[in-house]
């Protein structure tokens, strides 16, 4: 039997990869190496220990006994499934037992077919991540191997009873492989150095480890989370941030403007706002050119983007004047409030009054009787008074007098509306009308949106007028495209993400199924999963992330990893039951993937 080891007498509480705990940054082996990053933050909070030589041994294996004690500390509150097996190789003097038990009743591990537990193995890179998997349990994709396909070359090597754990796992983006990171090469013993990754990826720490390292279904990813863009931008360059700061890269991922803005907006006509915070007052907004030079200087208290040669600004005074590039004021501040421009016209609000002007100030359609107004699109202005939305020409005239209880601006020659109804067992459903104002598709559909490159999206749901319940479950709305006759173009297919709360019930995701077409491809959920599809619904970019942006100018924003669950308002029992759930997505990490065929299609 092999002897208690000295560090046992301490507890379990300090991981048993080592003796002595180590300060963050103290490893004398570990510094400059892949993973430095991530066993630093292991340290600190006291996952991971050194040896008294103060080494790591990053590249040292890791036992299967060791590993059961790793995972009680890493994830304690993990529920109790099942009575804890017995195996035949682990007495109850093994150092490990009452670990290995734990584990085992935890579902962490399970033991080999001959009853053995193999305590003093090696553990495979291929259990430890099963392992893993089995204590965060993410959802499981509905054909493993398919999902295995996409990430890594050797995806045939994996054993069918991890396959559906791998691939969970490498869809949270969790899964390390490093150097070669198409390569998961499962039967490799795994290191000191890949299992704190592992961790350090599924304990919600994702950007302690090299992004270059994590798997991933295909070669698109362009820009890695850890260069830190965070948003996009329209115009080829992407807001970046560091230490607090903000700045731009452009879309190599190269940095071209350096971090130094508290706040800023993207680029638009050559020209983006940023902005300082010099004192509690609030922050002073100027514009800089892409070379990153100041040509406006900081001094505007609320800014828009520049748009058809001018910029709505706030001054110190509370009034909007209209700039023009080099910073000369073109309209004199004078209005309470100020909208961009859009088709030569500017909605501005005077003594509580809206009306639109043109580029010299000129008003173009006095006081409007409507409490808000909208930019124009297509010859047309969203209004809306006492609570309903209609439209207006440019020359002020109602096409459509406020009647809707929701409505879009209009986009190739159609605007998505709900009309009200008076009957409680009518649902109200999303139609579409033409620029004269009539409804040329049927409101039938329970969302939509408006319409890009012939396309738009609408959630369907399959039962309307097969129930005597006129408003069934939002899970059962699926999402499709429509064209403008209002046919389906892509047959209802796509749908959002459910939980289930306590009461029975289930909660659907309220954020974007589907998005507007944009260079060809549209984003399209699969419940927990997004990808992007061609026009005839075909997936272009396989359902590999947990949220995404439409591409711009040849890349788009794309969520990695991050777990599902349940936000509850009123959580307290002392304040009363929930008063509302909802489905959400915390943590993962954001980067840009690339168009498809790597055309730039700008």
């Amino acid at each position: 039997m092999k002897p208690e080891p000295a560090w046992i007498l301490m507890g379990l509480t300090s991981l048993i990869w080592g003796f002595t705990i180590c300060p963050a940054g103290a490893f004398g082996d570990t510094r400059n190496h892949w993973n430095e990053a991530c066993l630093n933050q292991l340290a600190q909070r006291r996952l991971v220990s050194g040896y008294p030589d103060g080494s790591f041994r990053p590249d040292a294996t890791v036992t299967r006994a060791e590993f059961a004690v790793l995972m009680l500390n890493a994830f304690p509150e993990a529920p109790v499934w099942q009575t804890a097996s017995l195996f035949g190789d682990v007495s109850e003097r093994y150092w490990a037992y009452q670990a290995i038990r734990d584990a085992s009743a935890r579902r962490f591990f399970t033991g080999y077919p001959d009853g053995q537990f193999r305590p003093q193995q090696p553990i495979p890179r291929v259990q430890a991540m099963a392992v893993i998997s089995n204590a965060r349990r993410p959802d499981v994709p509905d054909i493993p191997s398919a999902v295995l396909d996409q990430y890594f070359e050797d995806a045939e090597a994996i054993p069918n009873y991890a396959q559906a754990a791998i691939a969970a796992s490498a869809r949270q983006w969790w899964v390390v492989n490093y150097p070669q990171v198409r390569q998961f090469r499962p039967n490799d013993r795994a290191t000191r150095a890949e299992v704190a990754a592992l961790l350090c990826r599924a304990l919600g720490m994702p950007q302690t480890v090299p992004t270059a390292a994590v798997a991933r279904p295909h070669p698109l990813l362009a820009i890695l989370p850890e260069e830190g863009t965070v948003a996009h931008g329209a115009e080829g360059l992407l807001i970046t941030q560091a230490n607090g700061r903000f700045g731009y890269r452009d879309r190599s991922g190269n940095l071209v403007i350096t971090p130094q803005y508290d706040s800023v907006l993207p680029f638009s006509e050559q020209r983006a706002a940023v902005g300082i915070t010099p004192d509690a007052w609030g922050t002073r907004w100027g514009y800089i050119d892409p070379e990153g030079n100041t040509v406006v200087e900081p001094q505007f208290f609320r800014v828009e983007p520049f748009a058809e040669g001018l910029a709505a600004v706030g001054t110190e005074g509370g009034k909007y004047g209209f700039i023009d590039k080099t910073g000369q004021f073109a309209i004199t501040p004078q209005f309470d409030q100020a909208q961009s421009f859009s088709e030569g016209l500017a909605a501005v609000q005077v003594s509580g009054q809206w009306q639109y002007i043109d580029q010299e100030g000129q008003v173009a359609i006095a006081a409007l009787p409507y409490d808000e107004v909208r930019p124009f699109s297509e010859g047309r202005a969203k209004v809306k008074q006492n609570h309903r939305y209609g439209f207006i020409d440019t020359r002020g005239q109602a096409i459509v007098a406020p009647q809707f209880e929701a409505a879009e601006s209009f986009s190739e020659g159609l605007a998505a509306v709900r009309p009200p109804v008076e009957d409680e067992q009518v649902p109200m459903r999303w139609g579409y009308i033409n620029l004269a104002g009539e409804m040329v598709i049927s409101p039938r559909f329970v969302q939509a949106q408006s319409f890009s490159e012939g396309l738009a999206g609408v959630g369907f749901n399959l039962y309307d007028g097969l129930s005597l319940y006129t408003d069934p479950s939002p899970a059962d709305v699926t999402w499709g495209f429509i064209t403008p006759t209002g046919q389906f173009g892509i047959e209802p297919q796509f749908y959002a993400p459910v939980q289930h709360i306590p009461e029975g019930d289930t909660v659907v995701y309220e954020g974007a199924v589907v998005r507007p077409f944009s260079q060809g491809l549209a984003m399209a959920r699969l419940g927990e999963q997004v990808g992007f599809i061609d026009k005839t619904g075909a997936f272009v970019v396989a359902p590999a992330f947990t949220d995404a942006e439409s591409f711009q100018n040849g890349l788009a924003r794309v969520r990695l990893g991050g777990v599902w669950g349940l936000r509850v308002e009123n959580p307290y029992p002392d304040l009363g039951p929930p008063s509302a759930y909802y489905t959400e997505i915390s943590g993962g990490e954001y980067g840009y993937i690339r168009y498809p065929d790597s055309r730039d299609n700008l």
